[in-house]
C-alpha cells in the first residue's frame, strides 16, 4: 500500500487491514497519527517526510524486516524491542534521543540513525551480525565496536569521547571484503601476513585492487595507495568529451547536448551526469551520490536526491534509459 502525496489526511486508521504487506507513506505532510493492526503482516515500512507524525504504533510491527523513515521530526522515542525479524533500520533527519533496542539484538544487519538526536553509550558488540552502523550528526559520547562490523560512520557526534573497536575480530579479512563489495566500489588493499598464491587469488577474487603481504616497507605501501588512488579514478577521454549514443558530455565547457540540442542543466544536474557517466556501468549508493555530489557537510535528505534525479531524466528524454534505479541501493549509469 502507498500513500502520497495527501495533504489533508490527518489521521490513517489501518486497524482492519491486517494483509497489508508493504506500507508507504510519502509527502503526507499533516499526518500525525498512524494506527496500525495489532497483528498485521507488514515486512517493509517506508515514510517520507512526514513531519508532524507524532504517533505510530511501531511496536505491532513483529514480522516487519526492513524500516526506513526520514524527516519524520516529532517522533522522540522508538520501541524496537519486539521486532525480532528486523534487520535493516534506517532513520534519518529525524528528532529520535532515544531506541529501545531490547535485550535479542542479533538480528540487526544495518542500522542508519544520522541526523538525530541520540545519545550517552551503544555497545555494538550486543548487535551480533551487525555490519553497518552510521549514526552521524547526534550526540554519542561512546562508541563500542561488534564484533562483525565492517562499516562504521560516527561523524559530527560533537560529545563523542571514545570510539572503541577492539573486539572488532570475529570478521576475516576475506569476509569483510566481500560484505564491503555487496555495497561499495571503495578501493581495498589487503594488508596481510599470508603469503601464499591462493590467499591472493582468493583476495582478488572477492574484488581488492590490492595485496600487501608483511613485512612491507612504508613507503611501498604509499606507493602502492597512490597507484590504486589513480587507476580508481574516473578517467575520461582526452578531450574530456565523451558520447553515449546521442548523448554528448563535455565535461570541461560543462555542455550537453541531446541530438545536437544543448541542453540548460542546473549546476547540481551537471555535476549529478558528471558524476555518474564518470564511473558509468558501477552501481552507485545514495550515500555516494549525495557525498561525491552534494559533499560530506549536505544537510538534506534522501529526496533532494531523488528530485534532481527525476529532473535530470527529464531533461536528457529518451536517454534517460541510461540512469537505472537500484531498488534499495541507489543508482546507475548503465550503457554498453
Amino acid at each position: 500500500m502507498q500513500i502520497s502525496d495527501c495533504n489533508q489526511l490527518k489521521k490513517l486508521d489501518l486497524t482492519k487491514n491486517t494483509n497489508i504487506k508493504e506500507l508507504r507513506l510519502n509527502g503526507n505532510g499533516n499526518l500525525t497519527t498512524v494506527k496500525l493492526a495489532k497483528k498485521n503482516k507488514i515486512k517493509l515500512l517506508c515514510i517520507i517526510e512526514a513531519k508532524k507524525l507524532k504517533k505510530i504504533n511501531i511496536e505491532s510491527l513483529t514480522k516487519v524486516q526492513d524500516i526506513s523513515a526520514t524527516g519524520v521530526k516529532k517522533i522522540k522515542k522508538l520501541n524496537l524491542s519486539k521486532l525480532q525479524k528486523l534487520y535493516d533500520f534506517e532513520w534519518t533527519n529525524g528528532s529520535l534521543k532515544k531506541i529501545i533496542w531490547g535485550k535479542k539484538k542479533g538480528h540487526f544487519v544495518r542500522i542508519i540513525v544520522k541526523r538525530n538526536k541520540l545519545s550517552g553509550k551503544i555497545n555494538l558488540k550486543k548487535f551480533g551480525g551487525l555490519f553497518y552502523f552510521h549514526c552521524n550528526h547526534n550526540n554519542y559520547k561512546e562508541i563500542i565496536g561488534g564484533k562483525y562490523l565492517v562499516s562504521l560512520n560516527c561523524d559530527y557526534n560533537k560529545n563523542l569521547r571514545k570510539v572503541d573497536m577492539r573486539i572488532c575480530s570475529e570478521l576475516d579479512g576475506f569476509s569483510a571484503v566481500k560484505e564491503i563489495r555487496k555495497n561499495c566500489n571503495t578501493p581495498v588493499i589487503m594488508l596481510s601476513a599470508r603469503g601464499e598464491e591462493y590467499d591472493k587469488i582468493h583476495g582478488f577474487e572477492l574484488g581488492i585492487d590490492d595485496y600487501v603481504v608483511k613485512p612491507f616497507s612504508p613507503k611501498e605501501l604509499m606507493m602502492r595507495i597512490n597507484a590504486v588512488i589513480k587507476r580508481s579514478s574516473p578517467q575520461t577521454q582526452s578531450n574530456d568529451k565523451v558520447e553515449f549514443e546521442g548523448l554528448i558530455i563535455d565535461y570541461t565547457a560543462r555542455i550537453v547536448t541531446v541530438d545536437g540540442e544543448k541542453i540548460d542543466l542546473s549546476p547540481k544536474e551537471y555535476d549529478l551526469l558528471f558524476y555518474m557517466s564518470e564511473n558509468k556501468n558501477i552501481a552507485l549508493t545514495r550515500e555516494m551520490l549525495i557525498t561525491n555530489v552534494w559533499g560530506y557537510d549536505f544537510y538534506g535528505d534522501d529526496r533532494t536526491l531523488d528530485t534532481h534525479i527525476k529532473l535530470l531524466r527529464k531533461s536528457l528524454g529518451k536517454y534517460s534509459k541510461f540512469i537505472v534505479t537500484l531498488r534499495g541501493v541507489g543508482y546507475r549509469f548503465e550503457v554498453e
